[in-house]
């Protein structure tokens, strides 16, 4: 075994910076945060390159004494605690002590700052942790930081950055979650050089989406309000037909804060079924005392701990339940439990043993979607050959497969279908497009905007034909000829907002376009299917290379034995 040594300040910094800094989002975060702990009213963002050539952030703060400038740069240096007892009331955006150290510590920085009565302002200039530069600064009051070649000195981390346009949406992404938490505050960014928002203070956040997402999006949504004691919960949700399917359009504000928790995701989980489950649409803006709070539970300051979850949890869903109610979308009473939810997946099916029990059972059921031609004194009303099928809620297909039960999950089914099909054409054979009698005008948001350009050759190749109109416009003038259902202006960014899914991001650039098209263009729960249709479904299902699980996962079927039956009626 190696001796045991203390590592160098340089090496410490390092590894401090990549539990902090991750990617150029994360720098941005950090720099907005401590604007916004400084009192600034107005706060400008600039990127380059996805934010690896240039990042700077500057706002019109209390700014820094010439001392401050430099010792802020120093590890466990922060002015937002003092003694131990700040640990257990936070009030400002989170604390470390080590976020500008490491980004100092893997990039070129550069900071000016004046305070407001000061004279004169301070310059100070770090290339890898080292000061090259102190000087003073003609400035007006505030602070300006910027950073440049992020990562210059650990290739290795440059290595694992995304695309720029990716890197470029997370940064976008950022500003959007800070600006719903602070409308108070002026926020601008520019990429490239190109103002992409001026965000003008409002007074709450219903105008601060009008800003970002528009005006008639926003009116689609439910303003949500509820009062627990210690807790005040208000913003906006979609329900049903507003809802969106993105995870980036669920923005949780803690004290003004973006930040998740677990148990905020499990509420949203549970208590938006009605809107697509925990992936609908919700901007939320929590008040609640600091000190039943953690901020600082994880070394980024993305998630957040509760003293009382359960009181969290309660007021979450007596806003959103209240919203459904008044919107009229309430189908179900909304269980309001204080334990954290259980999640059982079921067991995959076993794929030889069941389609050799298929083949057992009916020989037609190899090709039960092209059932032969109705013959002489047969009738079109007779069902077609083949195991007996029934549709369950709209949602399920039943058939009777040996001694067996098996229930399929029609839209998980033809998820399953629809990726693969749509890989195909992403291999080289671009699919059918069906030509719109009316082209699709739709207005995006920059996230969007970027995602459809960055996309713009797999878009076309599965049978998309989108071209800009003006500077956040589009015009969609066909879809994929396969679609399911009604082709409108929210499908397009439900697209969108799929392959943007960071999660999807492990599969590839195929994978997170197919998994999205296949998402949005399959039939869905609550259609109902005909006889051929079901058939149909299945016999394709049967014929893809991995027909267990959609593209997310999820089984496309089960099986119910006959001794579970047994189990169930307690015969055994």
């Amino acid at each position: 075994m190696a001796p045991i040594r203390l590592l160098s300040e340089r090496v410490i910094n390092q590894i401090a910076a990549g539990e902090v800094i991750e990617r150029p989002a994360s720098v941005v975060k950090e720099l907005v945060e401590n604007s916004l702990d400084a009192g600034a009213e107005s706060v400008t963002v600039e990127v380059d390159r996805g934010g690896t050539r240039l990042i700077r952030v500057s706002d019109n703060g209390a700014g820094m004494s010439r001392d401050s400038a430099l010792l802020c740069f120093e590890r466990h240096a922060t002015s937002k605690i003092v003694t131990e007892h700040d640990l257990f009331s936070v009030s400002s955006l989170g604390f470390r002590g080590e976020a500008l150290a490491a980004i100092a510590a893997v990039a070129r920085v550069e900071i000016e700052t004046a305070e407001h009565d000061a004279p004169i302002g301070t310059r100070v200039a770090l290339s890898a942790g080292a000061v090259d530069a102190v000087e003073d600064s003609a400035r007006p009051p505030g602070t300006t930081i910027a950073v440049r070649h992020l990562f210059f000195n650990v290739p290795v981390r440059r290595g694992f950055l995304r695309s720029v346009e990716s890197e470029t949406r997370a940064v976008m992404d950022v500003v959007f979650r800070i600006a719903i938490a602070r409308p108070a505050v002026q926020f601008r960014l520019v990429v490239e050089g190109r103002e992409v928002w001026n965000m003008p203070p409002v007074g709450d956040m219903k105008g601060r989406l009008h800003q970002l997402i528009g005006a008639q999006r926003t009116d689609e949504l439910i303003p949500v309000r509820a009062l627990a004691p210690g807790v005040a919960v208000e913003g906006f949700v979609g329900v049903q037909a507003a809802a969106r399917y993105s995870r980036r359009q669920q923005v949780v504000a803690i004290n003004g804060r973006p930040a998740d928790a677990p148990i905020i995701r499990a509420a949203l989980v549970e208590l938006l079924q009605g809107g697509g489950g925990g992936r609908a649409e919700a901007y939320l803006s929590l008040r609640i005392d600091p000190s039943a709070v953690d901020v600082n539970v994880h070394p980024a300051k993305r998630e957040v701990r509760f003293r009382e979850p359960g009181r969290i949890r309660a007021a979450l869903a007596a806003a959103i339940k209240d919203a459904a109610v008044r919107a009229g979308t309430l189908a179900q009473e909304y269980p309001v439990s204080t334990d954290g939810m259980t999640l059982q997946r079921s067991p995959q099916p076993r794929s030889a043993e069941f389609l050799s029990l298929v083949a057992e059972e009916s020989v037609a059921w190899e090709h039960l979607a092209r059932s032969e031609a109705p013959t002489a004194g047969s009738t079109r009303d007779t069902p077609p050959r083949g195991i007996p099928l029934i549709q369950i809620a709209r949602t399920f297909v039943v058939a009777r497969v040996g001694d067996t039960l098996t229930v399929f999950d029609q839209h998980a089914c033809h998820e399953r279908i629809m990726y693969e099909e749509t890989l195909k054409r992403l291999a080289g054979t671009r699919g059918m497009a069906q030509q719109l009698l009316f082209p699709i005008t739709v207005d995006l948001t920059p996230q969007e905007l970027s995602l459809a350009q960055e996309y713009e050759e797999e878009l076309r190749l599965v049978g998309f034909e989108i071209r800009q109109f003006g500077r956040a416009t589009v015009i969609v003038e066909a879809v994929p000829a396969d679609f399911q259902g009604e082709v409108n202006e929210e499908l397009v960014r439900q697209v969108l907002a799929g392959i943007g899914e960071e999660k999807g991001a492990m599969g590839g650039r195929h994978h997170r376009v197919a998994s999205s098209i296949a998402c949005h263009a399959s039939v869905r729960a609550g259609d109902a299917l005909r006889d051929e249709q079901m058939r149909d479904l299945i016999d394709r299902l049967l014929a893809t290379e991995a027909p267990h699980t959609c593209p997310h996962g999820r089984p496309t079927f089960i099986q119910i034995t006959a001794q579970e039956l047994e189990r169930r009626f307690q015969r055994v």
